[in-house]
C-alpha cells in the first residue's frame, strides 16, 4: 500500500513538472479553401491561399453597351455627312471653278513645254556657217526671210549680225532723203521699210533706239508737208501746220 502511495506520487510529481512546461508551437502552412460551383455539366474550381495582406480583386470591364456603340455610330455617321456637304459647297464655289481652271492651264503649259523640249534638240543639232562673223549659229539665227520683197531662198547672215548693221545705220542716220536701209543677203536690193525695222529692232529689246528711229522717221514725214512750220527754237522739236 505504500508502495503504491510512492508511485502515486512520483507520478503526481512528473505530472506537475510536465505541466510547467510551454507548448511547443508549430507553423502552420495556410490552408486551401475549395469553392466548388457547378453550373450545368461544367464544373469550375478556384483555389485561393490566405496570406498577411489581402488581394483586392480588380475587374475590368471591357465590354461596351449597345447604347455606346450606337451613339458613336451615329457621331461617324454626322461627320461624314458633315465632310460631304463641304466637299460639295467647295466643288460648286467660284473659288473651287478658279482652281480647276487654273490645274487645267498648268496642264496644258506642261504639255507645251514637253513639246518644245522634244523639239529643242533637233533644232540645236542643225548649226549654219554665218557668211560675216564666220561662226556656226543655231538654225534658229537663220528664220524666214524678213522681208516679203527679198530675192533669196535661204538666209546666209545671222540675226546678231542683221541687228548690229540696223544699229549702225539708225546711229548714223542724217536728214538726207536716201536713208534707205536694204536687205544684207548679197544680190539682195529690197528696201527694209518701218515694220521690219521695228522688228529687227526688237531682237534686242533696244527701246532707245527705237525711239530715235521713230522720232527720225516722224521728222522726215513733217519735212514733207508744206504747210508744218516749225518752232524756231531749236531745242524746242515741235512745230504747227499752218492752213
Amino acid at each position: 500500500m505504500q508502495r503504491n502511495l510512492t508511485l502515486s506520487r512520483t507520478f503526481s510529481n512528473d505530472v506537475r513538472f510536465n505541466t510547467t512546461l510551454l507548448p511547443v508551437r508549430r507553423n502552420r502552412q495556410p490552408r486551401s479553401i475549395f469553392n466548388r460551383t457547378r453550373t450545368g455539366r461544367s464544373t469550375s474550381r478556384k483555389r485561393t491561399a490566405r496570406t498577411s495582406r489581402p488581394v483586392i480583386p480588380i475587374n475590368v470591364d471591357n465590354t461596351m453597351s449597345s447604347n455606346t456603340l450606337s451613339i458613336e455610330n451615329k457621331q461617324i455617321h454626322q461627320e461624314s455627312s458633315r465632310y460631304d456637304e463641304s466637299e460639295m459647297k467647295r466643288d460648286l464655289s467660284p473659288l473651287s471653278q478658279v482652281e480647276s481652271t487654273n490645274d487645267s492651264i498648268s496642264e496644258c503649259s506642261k504639255v507645251i513645254v514637253s513639246q518644245r523640249r522634244l523639239s529643242l534638240p533637233l533644232i540645236k543639232n542643225e548649226i549654219r556657217e554665218c557668211t560675216v562673223c564666220l561662226l556656226d549659229q543655231p538654225i534658229i539665227e537663220y528664220e524666214e526671210r524678213y522681208s516679203d520683197q527679198c530675192e533669196h531662198s535661204q538666209r546666209t547672215i545671222c540675226n546678231t549680225c542683221v541687228y548690229n548693221n540696223i544699229k549702225f545705220l539708225l546711229e548714223n542716220l542724217t536728214n538726207n532723203n536716201n536713208n534707205n536701209i536694204h536687205c544684207l543677203e548679197p544680190n539682195c536690193k529690197s528696201i527694209f521699210y518701218y515694220n521690219t525695222i521695228r522688228y529687227i529692232i526688237s531682237l534686242k529689246d533696244n527701246l532707245q533706239l527705237f525711239e530715235r528711229y521713230d522720232q527720225q522717221i516722224t521728222h522726215e514725214h513733217l519735212e514733207k508737208i508744206q504747210e508744218f512750220v516749225w518752232c524756231a527754237y531749236n531745242e524746242c522739236g515741235s512745230g504747227s501746220q499752218i492752213q
